[in-house]
């Protein structure tokens, strides 16, 4: 039998055999194709005419297909996903982000083709700047609309709202007041950086590592969650506080960063900041003693492939975008939906993915 996107259980094994028989049919069907009758379902199906009615109005409910008085029950055009880019090629250009949105196009590419829908990818803004959106590409979204968004696209929350559209977020656990009341009815994917924090400075010490810092950028700007939970961990465990905001200092000031570590006397550093190709290990790449264990946070290993495997976790940008068509697929009859994920753990110690519902790769 097809796999399908539905896994929703009906009245009856019966029924839900009769569904996945008729989703079959209606992924290998063009718009507008007559599904069987009533008296033709009951006939080839054994079942009452109620469970035939039953069916075809959960289809249609489903947006599958659009039942027609005096003339039947007709195969809908595919549902259509709203995927947002910030420019233009996006997913084509050199860089990590893009990488990131590639990753999440494989999993919402794979989820669409399994529901029979299509998939459009609009370009929020002709240059990257999310305060400079070109509407003209977004007059087609309505209350019919299915789309795809993260806190970049945040001035575009009020024009979603008004066009009353289906959208699933992905966010950081906090959306900022003035956009908040634009999300309420939304299906929200939250990344725990708060959890994550803390998982991260476990591992750490399981590594036997005793003085660890951050360093990064936005890591002083409130409210925020990772510092917030890193310092609170700190003092729990009388480690002393380090942390370095780099932000606006570009190029990455090496020398400053190493020497900071050598006066906090750092065994170990948990770097949320950028990465750039044409080093053999992390800590080249940083400037830094190759005695320090660095964890690096939102790492895209397929983008870097130069680097020496070293700790790292990753978002797990596949399986969110993957899961948002699966929830938009349902959208007729859910409510908003709160989902939390957890990074994956890359190259960390065996021992150390033992604990309960740890997420980890090797």
């Amino acid at each position: 039998m097809s796999k399908t996107c539905h896994n929703t259980t009906y009245d009856g094994s019966l029924s839900e055999f009769v569904l996945n028989e008729l989703r079959g049919f209606i992924r290998e069907s063009s718009p507008g194709k007559l599904l069987p009758s009533e008296n033709a379902l009951m006939h080839k199906y054994a079942i009452s005419r109620s469970t035939a009615n039953k069916v075809l109005n959960i289809l249609a409910h489903e947006g599958l297909v659009e039942r027609q008085r005096g003339r039947g029950t007709l195969v809908q055009s595919p549902a259509v996903i709203t995927y947002l880019l910030p420019c233009p090629d996006f997913m084509s250009i050199d860089r990590a982000e893009a990488e990131t949105s590639r990753l999440r196009y494989q999993g919402i590419m794979k989820a669409a083709k399994e529901c029979n829908m299509q998939v459009e990818t609009i370009a929020a803004s002709r240059i990257n700047d999310r305060n400079v959106l070109n509407y003209n590409l977004l007059n087609h979204i309505n209350a019919g609309s299915m789309v795809i968004t993260d806190i970049w696209y945040k001035m575009l929350f009020q024009y979603l709202y008004e066009r009353k559209a289906s959208v699933v977020m992905s966010n950081k656990e906090f959306v900022q007041y003035g956009f908040r009341q634009y999300t309420r009815r939304w299906h929200s994917f939250e990344l725990s950086d708060r959890n994550n924090m803390i998982r991260t400075l476990e591992c750490l010490s399981f590594m036997k590592c005793k003085r660890i810092g951050t360093a990064g950028i936005y890591l002083l700007n409130e409210p925020h969650l990772t510092f917030n939970a890193y310092k609170s961990w700190a003092e729990k465990h009388d480690m002393p506080v380090a942390v370095l905001d780099l932000t606006g200092k570009t190029p990455l000031p090496r020398e400053e960063l190493n020497n900071w570590c050598k006066v906090n006397k750092l065994d170990a550093l948990i770097w949320i900041g950028s990465y750039y190709n044409g080093f053999e290990t992390i800590q080249k790449m940083l400037g830094i003693s190759s005695d320090i264990t660095v964890f690096g946070w939102t790492f895209v290993p397929e983008y870097f492939p130069e680097l020496a495997p070293f700790p790292c976790c990753m978002v797990p940008y596949e399986q969110m975008g993957y899961d948002a068509v699966k929830i938009l697929a349902h959208r007729p009859r859910l409510t908003a939906v709160k989902r939390t994920y957890q990074y994956i753990f890359r190259n960390v110690p065996t021992e150390f993915a033992t604990q309960e519902n740890f997420n980890i790769q090797q």
